[in-house]
């Protein structure tokens, strides 16, 4: 081992001090961008969710893995839909990001199998395995890919 020890190699002490200044700078912004405490790692999540499809089977997919859209009206994502606001954890761009692709792939054609698209919940409060909830958002036909 090197005699040296932590402090002996240059590399180290400059990338110990880069190290410090980020978490001295993110503490000091809390998070503007480039900089983040990430303190979204800091609670725990009682509840997970995700805009998912499912099929007259009960299978569910990803919204991508349909083509060929038809809905009969706009798809809301408002989490009052499915429960008390704020009961349950979701991301709001990736949510936004499901309905934009249907809405890019939307033909207004009837071919295809009736679908719901799903806001499913997975609750995540007690032991075990976590029990789901799932919230329809729309019932839509499309083509699976």
């Amino acid at each position: 081992m090197d005699r040296r020890g932590l402090w002996g190699d240059p590399r180290r002490v400059v990338s110990a001090l880069a190290m410090a200044g980020y978490v001295g700078i993110a503490f000091a912004v809390h998070n503007l961008y480039p900089f983040s405490v990430f303190d979204m790692y800091s609670r725990a999540q009682t509840s997970a969710s995700r805009v998912v499809v499912r099929d007259g089977a009960g299978q569910m997919a990803e919204v991508e893995r349909y083509d060929r859209w038809r809905c009969d009206g706009a798809i809301d994502l408002s989490p009052a839909r499915c429960g008390v606001p704020g009961s349950f954890s979701y991301t709001p761009y990736i949510d936004a990001s499901r309905i934009g692709y249907i809405a890019a792939h939307e033909t207004g054609d009837a071919a295809g199998q009736p679908v719901d698209v799903v806001r499913r919940i997975w609750w995540l409060d007690a032991p075990g395995a976590p029990r789901t909830t799932d919230c329809v958002l729309q019932r839509c036909t499309a083509v699976r890919r």
